[in-house]
């Protein structure tokens, strides 16, 4: 036997073994292109709300916290508001700090960047090495099996089922980095939701309730009042976000008081 069957030989075995391995990986790699991730607030670039303790934090000393910082004196205007409430204990513990400093800078709500940021985020996909491999094998059994009987320079046969393997095997390995897209959603909180429309889901008054808010495949649950202290709204009642305040959220049914940052 010849160099060139032995080649023809191993060629007709990558074919086979390439048409496995990549219907195989295809199976799994489609299951997983369900991926849609959400991003979190904190990296959401939105400086009102980027601790949320009263949720996700349970410890064991109810300290409140509140800085009041208030600067003058400079060329820029920006204002820093931080509100840190961590509730459920037996001490309590309440300090207010009022800092006076000789620059002007003012952060607040004049600097929300969470609304100059997009809903979604598109990424491409990365081919995994192992389906590029794969690949690779099923072109070069292809591309040998079929060229074998057409060139009768094997030195040249071998050349060219080299390259096409390369050359295929790359093409397609950007095809299914533009198919395989990965989609993160980022989670609107505290004034980004700002007039939106939601959902009570728990009785909510002046003393506390829930609502809920659909953000694409998924629901937040919300602490919320009543805008109106004698208000009163039942579950399934649609209100509208008037008003964010210590990582609260007050409803009303009427629209027109939206208090927007100005």
């Amino acid at each position: 036997m010849v160099w060139h069957e032995i080649i023809y030989s191993i060629c007709v075995g990558s074919l086979i073994a390439g048409v496995i391995l990549v219907a195989v990986l295809l199976i799994f790699s489609m299951s997983a292109l369900s991926g849609n991730h959400e991003i979190d607030q904190a990296s959401s670039g939105d400086l009102d709300h980027d601790v949320n303790l009263d949720h996700d934090v349970s410890i064991d000393h109810d300290v409140s916290i509140d800085h009041d910082v208030s600067i003058d004196s400079i060329d820029h205007d920006v204002s820093i508001d931080h509100d840190v409430s961590i509730d459920s204990i037996d001490h309590d513990v309440s300090i207010d700090h009022d800092v006076p400093i000789d620059h002007d800078i003012n952060v607040g709500h004049e600097l929300n960047l969470g609304h100059n940021l997009p809903d979604y985020i598109e990424t491409k996909g990365k081919t995994p090495l192992s389906l590029r491999f794969s690949l690779f094998l099923l072109w070069f059994g292809a591309a040998g099996t079929f060229l074998y009987d057409f060139l009768s320079l094997k030195i040249l046969w071998i050349a060219l089922t080299i390259l096409v393997s390369i050359g295929f095997s790359i093409l397609l390995s950007k095809v299914w980095e533009n198919i395989a897209r990965n989609t993160m959603y980022r989670v609107r909180l505290g004034n980004e939701l700002l007039g939106r429309q939601v959902t009570v889901k728990i009785p909510v008054s002046n003393e506390g309730g829930v609502i809920s808010v659909n953000t694409h495949d998924s629901v937040q649950m919300l602490a919320a009042r009543t805008l109106n202290p004698l208000g009163y709204y039942y579950p399934g009642d649609q209100v509208y976000i008037c008003k964010v305040e210590n990582q609260v959220y007050y409803v009303d049914l009427d629209p027109a008081n939206i208090q927007y940052n100005r």
